[in-house]
């Protein structure tokens, strides 16, 4: 069995899936902006993720065939709801993956992982008393253990704060989508978020 998840987002109250998606992010995005909503996690591949099962729990599994919703339910409202969810679901996504290629265009070439390590110990060291971590890259750099400190603060406040950056612009732009009702209108948001983050001051 496949480990991949796939993430419904569907109402609460008809149990109509209004949007899926393969991204926790967009998921979680997505239910924000709609009323009544919730999130189910379901492995396509396991038999609770079968067409079978699924068409059990919910009014339509599959958000794309619209002649099964409407043959299940005429009520235009329900179809222009699953079409807000599935249009909100696509732009989160391409919102996603633009903050993801700002990422790359800083730390596409190194393990962000090691940040995870240099953090605590940039907060354990001052000019005057450095971490051995520090203490350890100064030697191997050859240099002494103030400089590698300020060298290694320098990197770990450049990586902080692109990373503030790019959380800050998908919390603001995924709620601009959520006000958003019609494809153009989330595609003129994604445009101007697209410019404000590769032209606005970087770190």
């Amino acid at each position: 069995m496949k480990n991949d998840a796939e993430y419904f987002i569907w109402h609460a109250g008809n149990k109509y899936i209004l949007a899926r998606t393969e991204s926790s992010a967009v998921a979680q995005a997505v239910a924000e902006g709609l009323l009544n909503s919730e999130i189910a996690v379901h492995f396509p591949d396991s038999p609770a993720g079968s067409p079978e099962a699924l068409a059990a729990k919910y009014q339509s599994y599959d958000v794309f065939n619209f002649k099964i919703v409407a043959a299940q339910d005429p009520d235009p409202g329900i179809l222009r709801m699953i079409n807000l969810g599935r249009h909100r679901a696509e732009y989160m996504l391409k919102l996603e993956l633009m903050i993801n290629k700002y990422h790359l265009r800083y730390f596409g070439s190194y393990d962000t992982a090691f940040y995870a390590w240099l953090g605590p110990s940039i907060a354990r060291s001052n000019p005057e008393s450095v971490d051995i971590l520090i203490e350890e890259y100064a030697i191997i750099q050859g240099i002494d253990a103030v400089s590698a400190y300020w060298d290694l603060k320098m990197r770990w406040d450049s990586y902080a704060l692109v990373k503030v950056k790019a959380w800050s612009f998908f919390e603001k732009f995924k709620r601009q989508i959520n006000d958003c009702y019609t494809p153009d209108e989330m595609n003129e948001t994604l445009q101007r978020c697209k410019y404000e983050l590769f032209t606005s001051a970087a770190i």
